[in-house]
Formats: structure tokens, sequence, C-alpha cells
């Protein structure tokens, strides 16, 4: 169970679009991106550990090896997931090789997608 700090809440009126954001980063930089994640106002939905690189002869004759690496799922306002995807690729120096990756995918319009943003009273 992934525990969470105190986060942003927001009125569903605040949420305009959902992006899912896809993050893949070195285990020992999981938990603080996931910490940071959410003080930035996304919702961790799914963490998991993964493979960098699929294994196929060619990459291996060039070097290439997979590493282990953890994928994040999480969810942001589409108002705040760029920002959020380039504040945190700079703190966890994404820009050097093997360190991480981070994608977003628009998701608004899903049943239920903005119900993790909404604080229950």
């Amino acid at each position: 169970m992934i525990k969470q700090k105190k986060f942003k809440s927001f009125k569903v009126s605040d949420i305009e679009d959902i992006e899912l954001v896809i993050w893949s980063v070195k285990p020992k930089m999981a938990t603080d991106l996931k910490t940071r994640i959410s003080e930035e106002g996304g919702r961790i939905l799914l963490s998991r550990e993964g493979h960098g690189v699929s294994r196929r002869p060619m990459l291996e004759m060039l070097g290439v090896v997979s590493r282990e690496m953890e994928v994040i799922f999480a969810i942001c306002r589409k108002q705040d997931a760029e920002g959020i995807i380039d504040k945190l690729a700079m703190e966890f120096k994404f820009d050097k090789p093997g360190n991480g990756k981070a994608f977003s995918i628009a998701i608004d319009g899903y049943l239920g997608a903005k119900g993790p943003f909404v604080e229950v009273v």
C-alpha cells in the first residue's frame, strides 16, 4: 500500500481534463518520486517492478542490457501534468541516461476518472 502525504484537493469544477502519467524509474528513486508526485497534486494509482529494455539478441550484442525499473501510474489534472513532469524530471535528473522517463496520456471522459481528486466529507 502506498502511503500518501496530505495532498492538494480540488473541487470537481476545478478539474477540466485528466492525464494518466506513466513514470519508469530506478527502484531506488521510486519512493521519493511517489512522494513528490503526491505533493505536486498527482494521485498514485499503481506501482510495479518492470524491466527497462526488452531482451533481444541484437540489443545484447550491442551491450544494452535489461535494467530493473519501477513503473508508476499516476493521474494528474491536465493543466498540471506537463509542469509536474518537467519539474520532477529536472529534480530526479531524467536527462541522465537510465534514470527514468515519463509521458502522459489523456484519459478524461472515462467514468470515474476524476474520483481520486474529490475529497469525501
